[in-house]
Protein backbone atom coordinates (compact mmCIF):
# COMPACT_ATOMS: atom_id res chain seq x y z
CA UNK A 1 0.00 0.00 0.00
CA UNK A 2 3.25 2.07 0.22
CA UNK A 3 2.65 3.75 -3.23
CA UNK A 4 2.22 7.63 -4.70
CA UNK A 5 -1.45 8.15 -4.84
CA UNK A 6 -1.28 8.55 -9.09
CA UNK A 7 0.92 4.80 -8.83
CA UNK A 8 -2.12 2.99 -6.74
CA UNK A 9 -5.15 4.90 -8.23
CA UNK A 10 -6.26 2.13 -10.77
CA UNK A 11 -4.55 -0.75 -8.85
CA UNK A 12 -6.79 0.28 -6.32
CA UNK A 13 -9.35 0.54 -7.94
CA UNK A 14 -8.97 -3.28 -9.60
CA UNK A 15 -8.76 -4.87 -5.87
CA UNK A 16 -11.99 -2.67 -4.38
CA UNK A 17 -9.91 0.12 -1.97
CA UNK A 18 -11.82 1.80 -0.19
CA UNK A 19 -11.07 4.62 2.52
CA UNK A 20 -13.12 6.28 5.37
CA UNK A 21 -11.97 8.87 7.83
CA UNK A 22 -11.75 8.51 11.35
CA UNK A 23 -14.87 9.86 12.90
CA UNK A 24 -16.62 10.62 16.72
CA UNK A 25 -19.17 8.26 16.89
CA UNK A 26 -21.28 7.20 20.11
CA UNK A 27 -20.51 3.65 20.40
CA UNK A 28 -23.20 1.11 22.22
CA UNK A 29 -20.79 -1.43 23.06
CA UNK A 30 -21.31 -5.64 22.30
CA UNK A 31 -19.72 -8.69 22.79
CA UNK A 32 -20.57 -12.39 21.65
CA UNK A 33 -19.87 -15.53 23.84
CA UNK A 34 -20.60 -19.14 23.58
CA UNK A 35 -22.45 -20.59 26.45
CA UNK A 36 -23.75 -24.16 26.91
CA UNK A 37 -27.08 -25.26 28.80
CA UNK A 38 -25.61 -27.69 31.27
CA UNK A 39 -28.85 -29.70 32.23
CA UNK A 40 -31.87 -29.87 29.51
CA UNK A 41 -33.42 -26.82 31.20
CA UNK A 42 -33.36 -22.75 31.27
CA UNK A 43 -30.18 -22.17 33.07
CA UNK A 44 -26.95 -22.12 30.91
CA UNK A 45 -23.12 -20.94 31.15
CA UNK A 46 -20.95 -19.32 29.94
CA UNK A 47 -17.21 -17.33 30.27
CA UNK A 48 -16.22 -14.01 30.65
CA UNK A 49 -12.72 -12.28 30.69
CA UNK A 50 -12.32 -9.67 33.66
CA UNK A 51 -13.26 -6.95 31.20
CA UNK A 52 -16.28 -8.40 30.07
CA UNK A 53 -17.03 -8.94 33.74
CA UNK A 54 -17.17 -5.59 34.31
CA UNK A 55 -19.49 -4.64 32.64
CA UNK A 56 -22.25 -7.53 33.12
CA UNK A 57 -24.70 -7.00 36.20
CA UNK A 58 -27.43 -9.49 37.05
CA UNK A 59 -30.63 -9.11 35.85
CA UNK A 60 -28.89 -8.07 32.05
CA UNK A 61 -31.18 -9.09 29.27
CA UNK A 62 -28.93 -10.88 26.81
CA UNK A 63 -29.65 -11.89 23.27
CA UNK A 64 -29.44 -16.12 23.17
CA UNK A 65 -29.50 -16.61 19.27
CA UNK A 66 -33.52 -16.63 18.68
CA UNK A 67 -34.01 -16.68 22.41
CA UNK A 68 -34.41 -13.89 25.05
CA UNK A 69 -32.42 -14.58 28.84
CA UNK A 70 -31.36 -12.37 32.08
CA UNK A 71 -27.74 -12.95 34.22
CA UNK A 72 -28.41 -14.72 36.96
CA UNK A 73 -24.96 -14.47 38.31
CA UNK A 74 -21.41 -13.42 37.45
CA UNK A 75 -18.68 -15.02 39.15
CA UNK A 76 -14.71 -15.40 39.94
CA UNK A 77 -14.02 -19.18 38.53
CA UNK A 78 -11.02 -20.68 40.10
CA UNK A 79 -10.56 -21.96 36.55
CA UNK A 80 -9.19 -19.53 34.76
CA UNK A 81 -8.25 -21.74 31.74
CA UNK A 82 -11.86 -21.36 30.69
CA UNK A 83 -12.30 -17.53 31.53
CA UNK A 84 -11.74 -15.43 34.41
CA UNK A 85 -15.38 -15.09 35.45
CA UNK A 86 -18.66 -17.33 35.05
CA UNK A 87 -21.83 -16.41 34.08
CA UNK A 88 -24.88 -17.72 34.53
CA UNK A 89 -28.19 -17.26 32.40
CA UNK A 90 -31.54 -17.80 32.30
CA UNK A 91 -34.01 -18.19 30.09
CA UNK A 92 -37.90 -18.50 29.97
CA UNK A 93 -37.61 -21.87 28.03
CA UNK A 94 -35.86 -25.36 27.95
CA UNK A 95 -33.16 -25.28 26.32
CA UNK A 96 -31.59 -28.84 24.97
CA UNK A 97 -28.13 -29.67 27.22
CA UNK A 98 -24.82 -29.37 25.92
CA UNK A 99 -25.98 -27.50 23.02
CA UNK A 100 -23.99 -24.29 22.33
CA UNK A 101 -25.16 -20.92 21.56
CA UNK A 102 -24.50 -17.42 21.14
CA UNK A 103 -24.85 -15.11 23.99
CA UNK A 104 -24.66 -11.09 22.91
CA UNK A 105 -24.37 -8.85 25.89
CA UNK A 106 -25.36 -5.23 24.43
CA UNK A 107 -25.02 -2.13 26.07
CA UNK A 108 -25.93 1.55 26.01
CA UNK A 109 -23.75 3.68 23.98
CA UNK A 110 -22.03 6.77 25.81
CA UNK A 111 -20.27 9.97 25.02
CA UNK A 112 -18.98 10.08 21.18
CA UNK A 113 -15.42 8.74 20.86
CA UNK A 114 -12.83 8.75 17.98
CA UNK A 115 -14.18 5.58 16.35
CA UNK A 116 -13.54 3.85 13.09
CA UNK A 117 -15.10 0.90 11.18
CA UNK A 118 -14.88 -2.65 12.23
CA UNK A 119 -13.87 -3.41 8.68
CA UNK A 120 -10.34 -1.12 9.24
CA UNK A 121 -8.92 -2.92 12.38
CA UNK A 122 -6.33 -5.68 11.66
CA UNK A 123 -5.70 -7.80 14.49
CA UNK A 124 -2.68 -9.72 14.64
CA UNK A 125 -0.16 -11.59 16.92
CA UNK A 126 1.86 -8.56 16.90
CA UNK A 127 -0.81 -6.45 18.17
CA UNK A 128 -3.47 -4.05 16.66
CA UNK A 129 -3.36 -2.03 13.77
CA UNK A 130 -4.76 0.29 10.98
CA UNK A 131 -3.37 1.09 7.31
CA UNK A 132 -3.32 5.21 7.76
CA UNK A 133 -2.82 7.36 5.31
CA UNK A 134 0.52 9.49 6.20
CA UNK A 135 1.31 11.78 3.16
CA UNK A 136 1.16 9.64 -0.10
CA UNK A 137 1.38 6.41 1.52
CA UNK A 138 -1.00 4.26 3.58
CA UNK A 139 1.40 3.18 6.79
CA UNK A 140 0.59 -0.06 9.09
CA UNK A 141 -0.44 2.18 12.43
CA UNK A 142 -0.45 0.57 15.82
CA UNK A 143 -3.64 1.74 17.80
CA UNK A 144 -5.14 0.87 21.18
CA UNK A 145 -9.13 -0.26 20.88
CA UNK A 146 -11.86 0.68 23.54
CA UNK A 147 -15.65 -0.52 22.95
CA UNK A 148 -16.69 -2.14 20.06
CA UNK A 149 -19.87 -2.58 18.73
CA UNK A 150 -21.23 -4.20 15.46
CA UNK A 151 -19.54 -2.02 13.34
CA UNK A 152 -17.89 0.52 15.11
CA UNK A 153 -14.53 0.65 17.30
CA UNK A 154 -13.42 3.15 19.78
CA UNK A 155 -9.62 4.45 18.96
CA UNK A 156 -8.08 5.22 22.32
CA UNK A 157 -4.69 5.26 21.05
CA UNK A 158 -2.96 6.12 17.46
CA UNK A 159 -5.13 8.25 15.64
CA UNK A 160 -7.34 11.44 15.42
CA UNK A 161 -10.44 12.54 14.25
CA UNK A 162 -9.78 13.23 10.38
CA UNK A 163 -7.59 11.09 9.77
CA UNK A 164 -7.83 8.47 6.61
CA UNK A 165 -7.80 4.90 6.74
CA UNK A 166 -8.06 1.96 4.60
CA UNK A 167 -11.33 -0.03 5.09
CA UNK A 168 -11.57 -2.37 2.39
CA UNK A 169 -9.61 -5.01 1.41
Amino acid sequence: LAMMEHEWLPWAKSIGLQTADVTEEKIAPSFTISVQAMQHGTEAVGWLTQAQAAKVQPGLAVSLDSLQAIVLSVEKTPYPALGDFEVRLQTRVSIEAGIAIQATFRFPAGDAVTSIPKSALLTTAEGTFVYAKNDSFYLRTPVKVGAMSDQLVEITDGLYTGDEIVTTP
